[in-house]
């Protein structure tokens, strides 16, 4: 995911929800209209834009993932997506065999071709998940406060990223 398409995605999340404040005070001064005293109304409140907003959150993001917690959790994505990924394809080798293995031999041949390259990316990434768990001091991890963490959930929904379990 690149740095413009992220902002562009919190920028959009940020305006959404500056939409949703602007239509909550709207109805809080609908409400006071007609039987507020002089000066009881409910007060206007200064929000710095969307786009600053945005800037800020990306900027949090970024130090996450960055963090120790941040790299291990990717890391740790990254080889579920890869063990899933190896699971298919030793799953369409077996298919290939089970066809005859004569008749489905290129198949056969590219499903393997498919393990042998999803097995070197898991053990990229668990080789990136201990260097993750030996940097900086050795303690337990904590999740720090951002609330945006990517690597389970998406920074403009909150929804689900990866399918893998």
């Amino acid at each position: 995911m690149t740095k413009d398409f992220e902002l562009q995605s919190l920028v959009a999340a940020a305006r959404a929800e500056a939409a949703c404040r602007a239509r909550t005070a709207a109805r809080e001064a609908d409400r006071y209209r007609g039987v507020a005293w002089s000066g009881l109304g409910p007060d206007t409140i200064q929000e710095p834009s969307p786009e600053a907003v945005a800037v800020v959150r990306l900027d949090a993001l970024h130090r996450w993932r960055a963090s120790r917690p941040g790299r291990l959790l990717a890391a740790l994505a990254e080889a579920q997506r890869a063990a899933a990924e190896i699971h298919a394809a030793a799953d369409r080798a077996r298919a290939s065999v089970s066809r005859g293995l004569d008749a489905e031999a290129a198949r056969c041949a590219a499903a393997v071709h498919a393990l042998q390259s999803k097995a070197q990316a898991l053990l990229a990434a668990a080789r990136q998940a201990a260097a993750a768990m030996d940097a900086a001091a050795p303690g337990a991890l904590t999740g720090g406060a951002c609330a945006t963490n990517t690597a389970s959930s998406s920074p403009s929904t909150g929804s689900p990223t990866s399918s893998a379990s």
